[in-house]
């Protein structure tokens, strides 16, 4: 079944006000951005947005978690799917969140660690959206390692960015990568890629 013209132009609306939500919510938290902040960025109306979330801006914060969720995932899959040390994983991982503040700016927080932080007790499915983001991605971690490593990988990552951001540093997140790349050294691979 092919998708019409009004289904893409529907879900491509959709898609924006969720990126515009995105790029808000990192740099200013889910708290201090309303409906049409969102709006004006997504370039759409408030009843637009209704219409897409008809729960309102509670809706639209799980959805967030849940895209963010799944394309981080995407990511940590193809880090640790190829055929390099555990410890270069986490290297990479805690690298490459760094170079993205670098491109984006210090400001540049995670929308997940938000949504828990900033969200959840005003929007409770948030909180459940972002706990399962966060499983997904310890799941995919411990693909490679056991689950206590990979929520002290998740953890440290988390940490680092709230630390960077506050420092307004990114080096804070490769020197905390860094080194618990080398307290994971000689542990080996829990599970190898072949």
């Amino acid at each position: 079944m092919t998708e019409s013209r009004a289904d893409r132009r529907r879900n491509d609306t959709r898609t924006r006000l969720v990126r515009a939500a995105t790029g808000l919510f990192r740099r200013h938290g889910i708290g201090s951005v309303g409906v049409g902040e969102i709006c004006a960025r997504a370039g759409v109306s408030k009843g637009v947005f209704t219409h897409h979330f008809p729960s309102g801006k509670s809706e639209l914060v799980a959805a967030v978690a849940a895209a963010n969720g799944a394309a981080v995932a995407e990511l940590l899959a193809r880090t640790m799917e190829r055929p390099r040390a555990f410890q270069r994983c986490v290297r990479l991982m805690f690298d490459g969140y760094a170079q993205a503040m670098r491109n984006a700016g210090p400001d540049y927080g995670c929308p997940i660690a938000t949504t828990v932080v900033d969200a959840s007790a005003r929007f409770p499915s948030a909180r459940g959206a972002a706990d399962h983001a966060f499983t997904t991605w310890r799941t995919v971690i411990a693909s490679r390692s056991d689950e206590a490593t990979a929520t002290l990988v998740l953890a440290a990552l988390e940490g680092a960015v709230i630390l960077a951001r506050a420092a307004r540093d990114p080096t804070v997140i490769e020197t905390a990568g860094r080194r618990l790349a080398s307290l994971l050294d000689g542990a080996g691979d829990v599970r190898r890629v072949p």
